[in-house]
């Protein structure tokens, strides 16, 4: 398992790397979620695009 959802926020959701330890607000209440935004999110969280998609 490489992402898991911690919890919901009124601004998005929170998810984490179990690995690591690393978490992060994926700010998913705006209509468009940056693309250098998305890519340091998987940066910060070093997961793959398809772990985190599918909290989104």
């Amino acid at each position: 398992m490489g992402c898991i959802l911690v919890r919901q926020t009124d601004n998005g959701v929170i998810v984490e790397n179990p690995k690591n330890k690393k978490s992060t607000n994926v700010p998913t209440h705006r209509d468009i979620l940056a693309v250098w935004i998305y890519n340091n999110i998987i940066r910060q969280l070093e997961i793959n695009k398809e772990e985190l998609e599918q909290y989104l």
